[in-house]
């Protein structure tokens, strides 16, 4: 089966490097820090985005992020959780929003400008990696502990979006999320053994009330790594439910999960993401679990902090 799906990954990557080449890099006034990956699926960049807003807003800075809007029909606009929802906007930025100043758009130079013109004077980009439109200052890859890199294979047939060996040679740092259960940092230093490698876990903001039974559901990247951290959490789940990554719900969706946890006494928990992608309506009565990331160590602020400052 591996070498049936090889020949698609080879030119998968193919189109990835050709884009890459034909794609002039442009600068601009401010410093650009990439949050990205080489494979597909969640690895947990976005609560690492979170992680860097507040170490730069700590050092004084006022960061923005920019992201593609994956999932929405919105372009070159800054995200206003006020009126704006995932499915205009894209989950991620909508979520992201309620944080710190969000700006969605394909161009990157476009979106870059715009969020300098608004007072921005670091820029994190949620995702890009494989985007060479805006000239990047520190990359950093984020991998999933448990998922690694796969089978090896480019899309469809594997998980990664490039080669290995090119996307670790652009790398300034990687971030391992959870045990590394296969062996990925050795797999790592086949390919480079100057890039740093760090480890991090996800912490809940707030546990949710553990004397409760929970109905879990989740439509990210890997539900089931939401549901092994509320394992982690000893949270009480009887029933879990997964959706497709980005899935935005319906009424008829969130009524169905409703009378489910009802009927046994339970009570609906999701990611801070799914929230977004909730009718509004409805997300009282279910419960969040928001999250934190945590390092290890803390020399991956020092190393950003002497590349940027």
């Amino acid at each position: 089966m591996k070498k049936i799906f090889a020949p698609f990954g080879w030119l998968y990557f193919l189109g990835t490097k050709v884009r890459w080449i034909l794609t002039r890099s442009q600068s601009v006034s401010v410093p650009v820090i990439c949050v990205g990956n080489i494979t597909v699926g969640g690895t947990g960049k976005t609560p690492l985005v979170l992680a860097l807003a507040a170490f730069f807003k700590k050092e004084g800075k006022t960061p923005h992020v920019l992201s593609r809007g994956y999932g929405g029909n919105l372009t070159n606009k800054r995200v206003d959780i006020k009126k704006h929802t995932a499915k205009e906007v894209g989950d991620e930025p909508r979520m992201l929003a309620e944080y710190l100043p969000v700006w969605i758009g394909k161009n990157r130079k476009k979106t870059a400008e715009m969020a300098i013109k608004a007072g921005a004077d670091i820029l994190i980009m949620d995702d890009g990696f494989q985007n060479n439109t805006l000239k990047k200052d520190f990359s950093i890859v984020v991998f999933d502990g448990k998922k690694g890199i796969g089978n090896g294979l480019g899309l469809p047939g594997g998980v990664l979006r490039e080669p290995l060996r090119s996307g670790l040679k652009r790398a300034d740092a990687i971030v391992i999320v959870g045990k590394d259960k296969t062996r990925l940092k050795k797999k790592i230093a086949q390919y480079t053994k100057v890039t740093p490698i760090f480890f991090a876990d996800f912490e809940p903001l707030k546990l949710p009330d553990l004397r409760k039974k929970y109905l879990a559901f989740a439509g990210i990247g890997r539900p089931q790594k939401f549901f092994d951290t509320l394992k982690t959490l000893s949270v009480h789940v009887i029933e879990t439910f997964s959706f497709p990554d980005h899935y935005v719900y319906r009424e008829t969706d969130i009524k169905r999960l409703l009378k489910e946890a009802e009927a046994q006494n339970a009570t609906l928990i999701t990611t801070e993401k799914d929230e977004t992608k909730v009718p509004e309506l409805y997300r009282k009565k279910i419960t969040t679990l928001k999250i934190k990331m945590v390092f290890q160590e803390k020399k991956i602020f020092e190393l950003i902090r002497k590349f940027i400052f």
